[in-house]
């Protein structure tokens, strides 16, 4: 039960900081994860969140959500985080959140963000699915490393078009849909390799 507390400079010039799952919601972590956001937003760094519950959140973790929620520039988000979290309106109360970029991922349906004022959605990838293990966390690694392939940094969402955000998500739905295609949560070598030179030739 001891309390997680990382060193100080662990965060040195980090391009971006990607953080959530139970990790976050604990008491035991809370001050830990606070102090690696402190450091990454003096950074400069883009601010990545993904609640990954397991269930309904008790009062205490959701307050540890919105306080999150207050702070990151981008959510990603299952529909079943986004059920949890807002039963009467899922999809309203997720385009409405503060931060700027909300990415929500919808299962074999693709995905759905909202970047601003605007809106896009992509369709999912048909495959032979074996196992969905890494999925989510491979959906947010692909999107992130198409934003970031040019450089890290909040300014990354400072300048990203609809178009943009469409080629992000379509990059991150073509990746997680590759983890659903074996057991467990690493990649076929020669998929990952393809992916690379698809979306992050350049």
């Amino acid at each position: 039960n001891e309390h997680f507390l990382p060193e100080s400079g662990a965060l040195r010039g980090v391009g971006a900081f990607h953080f959530g799952s139970l990790f976050a919601l604990e008491a035991r972590t809370a001050k830990g994860v606070a102090a690696l956001l402190e450091e990454a937003a003096r950074a400069g760094a883009l601010l990545s969140y993904d609640p990954n519950l397991r269930g309904l959140p008790s009062p205490e973790e959701r307050a540890r959500v919105e306080a999150y929620l207050g702070r990151v520039d981008l959510l990603k988000l299952s529909l079943e985080d986004a059920r949890l979290l807002f039963p009467e309106a899922p999809l309203e109360a997720v385009r409405r959140l503060p931060p700027r970029l909300k990415v929500l991922t919808l299962g074999p349906e693709g995905a759905l963000a909202f970047l601003g004022e605007g809106e896009v959605r992509v369709p999912g990838v048909r495959v032979r699915v074996v196992d969905t293990v890494g999925a989510g966390d491979t959906f947010t690694a692909g999107r992130l490393a198409r934003l970031l392939r040019r450089g890290g940094g909040r300014g990354v969402l400072e300048g990203l078009d609809l178009e943009g955000l469409r080629e992000a998500l379509e990059a991150a739905v073509a990746l997680s849909a590759l983890a659903c295609t074996v057991r467990g949560a690493g990649l076929p070598e020669e998929g990952l390799a393809a992916w690379r030179a698809r979306w992050l030739a350049g």
